[in-house]
């Protein structure tokens, strides 16, 4: 576990051996959300997923409160952001319907909002992280997470989107 003192916030090293990920199932996958959630230690708990399919993203699909998509602008992740969503959305699909209104978009890597291009139908972006020059160095890790506007931006995308989802956490207002 790496400690992030400057976001108030701790990452999980990926795991070293790809098949552990790989042979994970859906209920291992919940287990493991419900152990994070439950401890009381989090207030959030962000999963980078892997492609929709898997049974690790469908435990997450299943379990989360707010789902945010970090897009880049290409067009290509536009257009399987929007074909996703469609395919969702569908009855026969088997996949959860409410993707759609769990759903918050986050534009990465981009100069201001209008940076994304033309946007799938149904998705309004809801936050930006901004480019990092920097980040266009090699072995640029450690330099994403501690650049100031980087930060910033996290910050603002906490404000902007988690805490409103989360009134008592951040604010001790709420039921």
């Amino acid at each position: 576990m790496i400690r992030h003192e400057s976001l108030r916030s701790e990452a999980f090293r990926p795991v070293d051996n790809l098949k552990e990920k790989l042979e994970m199932t859906l209920t291992d996958t919940l287990d493991v959300l419900e152990e994070l959630s439950g401890a009381g230690r989090y207030d959030v708990v962000i999963v980078d997923t892997g492609g929709i399919e898997e049974q690790q993203t469908q435990a997450v699909l299943h379990r989360c409160g707010l789902l945010l998509w970090v897009l880049t602008g290409d067009k290509n992740s536009m257009h399987k952001t929007g074909r996703w969503l469609e395919h969702c959305s569908q009855p026969h699909s088997g996949r959860l319907q409410e993707v759609q209104g769990k759903s918050r978009f986050v534009l990465n890597f981009a100069a201001d909002a209008n940076s994304g291009g033309v946007l799938p139908e149904g998705v309004e972006m809801d936050a930006v992280l901004p480019y990092i020059s920097s980040w266009a160095m090699q072995h640029h890790g450690e330099l994403c997470l501690n650049s100031p506007q980087f930060i910033f931006g996290i910050q603002q995308l906490c404000s902007g989107i988690i805490e409103p989802a989360l009134p008592r956490v951040f604010t001790g207002n709420g039921i």
